[in-house]
């Protein structure tokens, strides 16, 4: 008897144990859907924005025009760091800020992309823009990800690019959002990866470093 009521006292331990680990993971993955679904709408909603601004100064020709529409673009969404209109060469001749004007970025790989069909690209720091930009609170060096779209074409050649960076602040924010009330009642910390395995978002000593987890290869390839 005493055997019988040990080994029930087991398998109910054992299903309470199951249960509560089914219960965590769907909770676990209900955080992580809206956390990925928050930053795809975010993330769509700045590239069809962009796009369209090709779209639009695409036969533009007066400068004032151009310099007007990148200014209240950015002063649209303020996590627009940096918006800028490039000539075929690549020389950016408008840009926000008046940052980088001059110069020739035809070597960057959202200009370079833009050309080849790819409109965006990962999280990143960019080498140019960063040193121009305010880091006075001595932080880790700005991140963002970059659109960029080619402009119309002038008699069968693209005549530039249009690019935007933006800030990958705006990803912590979501963070906060969701996260915040979470963690009042536990520690829960979300970790966003690149498709090579670099985290993105995470805890300060993770950052930027390679992790392997069964959890991210199973996401790699569709399952939660």
């Amino acid at each position: 008897g005493t055997s019988a009521r040990s080994a029930g006292s087991v398998r109910e331990a054992s299903t309470a144990t199951e249960q509560m680990r089914l219960s965590i993971g769907n909770r676990l993955a209900d955080l992580a859907f809206q956390t990925a679904s928050r930053l795809d709408r975010a993330t769509y909603e700045r590239y069809r924005e962009v796009q369209l601004m090709a779209d639009r100064l695409g036969s533009e020709t007066d400068r004032h025009v151009v310099a007007r529409e990148l200014g209240a673009i950015q002063a649209s969404y303020r996590h627009y760091a940096w918006v800028g209109l490039t000539d075929a060469g690549g020389v950016v001749r408008t840009s926000t800020g008046g940052l980088l004007e001059g110069v020739n970025v035809s070597a960057r790989p959202w200009f370079k992309g833009a050309l080849e069909g790819r409109h965006l690209g990962d999280v990143h720091e960019a080498v140019l823009l960063a040193r121009l930009l305010d880091n006075s609170d001595g932080g880790a060096p700005p991140r963002f990800f970059h659109i960029a779209f080619p402009l119309g074409h002038d008699q069968g050649k693209t005549r530039g690019v249009l690019g935007a960076h933006v800030s990958w602040d705006w990803a912590k924010e979501v963070r906060k959002t969701i996260f915040t009330p979470v963690h009042r009642h536990s520690s829960v910390e979300p970790l966003i990866v690149s498709r090579a395995g670099e985290v993105l978002l995470g805890p300060a000593d993770l950052e930027g470093r390679r992790i392997e987890l069964p959890s991210v290869a199973r996401a790699a390839q569709g399952a939660a």
